[in-house]
């Protein structure tokens, strides 16, 4: 693909701001220009009771369309091998943390192997497929442009972040980050080699910041203006779920009204994403960025694992592994306190999806959660410390035409297409 300046669609030369809607003449011959008059309408927040482009030319479109849009542990970066030291249980006063953690982890896959054998995926299983839909001579005028909300093209790294990073910090950026701690830098220098990540985003270390990664980066996902309308409606029933469910223990609670509020901004996006597939898109950036919306996506993933781990507590397989389900329950349902352990595994269960974590050691260790191939929606984060970010991959990155320079999203209007 040629280099191209930012450009409006079709032959309307008027200026255009993604922020703010459709060209007027252009709503009206869709028929939905009145509609789009509550488009500027931003959902009910029911929780207030509650405190020049330039495309980076090291992939073309055809190599991202044929490299998986996400390793497997099989074909990536492998599981190391656990470090020997001290393996024996009894002697735990004599182990690093970090030794302890790979015992934790090694134990885990063991559990997450039976795990997997009892919830077999069934999930449907329809991969994106960009070539069926790019066809011909792809131009400029084939593309829909936005900006990221608040761009910073030098980024601060250091700075602390509120909610999530405003946009995505290139990959060896990161490695300033880290500059005193080798491992750190080492780490990232495997991903870079790997091939498979772009870009990364810091979460706020607040204790919530595994529900945090996980949820914002599926909700990113399931907004993203090539993907299908039925995520948002997958989404939509399992908040539902967890309304009718949480109003059997309370009529009104923080998490209900959290659930309630993150499901006034869904239906706002089902009602509007047919029409602005990436105006929605950078609304969600923008949601992002406020606190109390960040803070309700937090609780409605605590309460999605809660009641994920509740429909695991009546099966008798499961009961065989002997776990303290109540004090779990009380961990999931306490803000502030960090997601461990085998209480990973129940937040993509109950959004369906499977999360691929990369621990950040000496070396970099990559568990599924939970194991299998076939899942639509997958979601990259990486372990740092016990802290957890986001990661963005370089398949995605061709998907969006982003440019890390700019903040820019180039979008092809035949994906757009539900």
């Amino acid at each position: 693909m040629s280099k191209f300046q930012s450009s409006s669609l079709g032959q309307n030369n008027s200026p255009y701001n993604p922020l703010v809607g459709l060209y007027p003449q252009q709503a009206e011959e869709q028929k939905v220009y009145a509609d789009s008059q509550n488009y500027y309408q931003a959902p009910n927040d029911t929780s207030q009771n509650y405190n020049s482009y330039n495309p980076l030319n090291s992939y073309n479109l055809q190599q991202a369309v044929e490299t998986n849009l996400y390793p497997s542990t099989s074909s990536h970066i492998p599981n190391q091998q656990l470090n020997p030291i001290n393996q024996n249980p009894l002697n735990t006063d004599l182990q690093s943390e970090e030794e302890k953690l790979y015992n934790e982890i090694s134990s885990r896959q063991n559990f997450l192997q039976t795990f997997s054998e009892i919830h077999p995926n069934k999930s449907l299983y329809n991969p994106l497929n960009i070539l069926d839909k790019l066809k011909g001579v792809v131009l400029k005028d084939h593309f829909k442009d936005a900006d990221t909300p608040e761009f910073i093209k030098n980024i601060n790294i250091e700075d602390r972040v509120e909610t999530i990073s405003k946009s995505w910090i290139k990959i060896e950026q990161m490695k300033n980050f880290g500059k005193f701690q080798q491992t750190f830098i080492n780490c990232v220098d495997q991903l870079l080699k790997e091939g498979t990540f772009a870009g990364w985003k810091k979460s706020r270390g607040d204790g919530n910041c595994y529900y945090r990664a996980v949820i914002t980066k599926y909700f990113e996902l399931i907004h993203k203006p090539y993907h299908s309308i039925s995520h948002l409606i997958n989404f939509k029933a399992i908040l539902e779920n967890c309304i009718y469910r949480r109003k059997q223990q309370f009529s009104n609670d923080e998490y209900l009204s959290a659930c309630e509020s993150i499901l006034s901004y869904i239906n706002y996006s089902i009602e509007y994403k047919k029409t602005y597939p990436v105006e929605i898109f950078i609304k969600v950036l923008e949601w992002f960025q406020k606190e109390d919306f960040d803070l309700n996506l937090v609780k409605v993933a605590r309460l999605i694992t809660y009641f994920a781990l509740q429909d695991e507590k009546e099966n008798p397989q499961f009961q065989d592994f002997g776990m303290d389900i109540s004090w779990y329950e009380g961990s999931i349902m306490l803000m502030g306190e960090e997601a461990e352990g085998f209480m990973l595994i129940f937040l993509p269960l109950g959004l369906k999806c499977q999360v691929i974590q990369y621990n950040f050691f000496d070396k970099i260790q990559v568990e599924n959660f939970p194991v299998g191939e076939n899942f639509e929606i997958k979601i990259p984060i990486v372990r740092r410390s016990g802290h957890y970010d986001i990661l963005y991959t370089i398949q995605e990155m061709e998907y969006d035409q982003y440019s890390f320079d700019t903040g820019k999203y180039h979008f092809h209007c035949a994906l757009l297409a539900d």
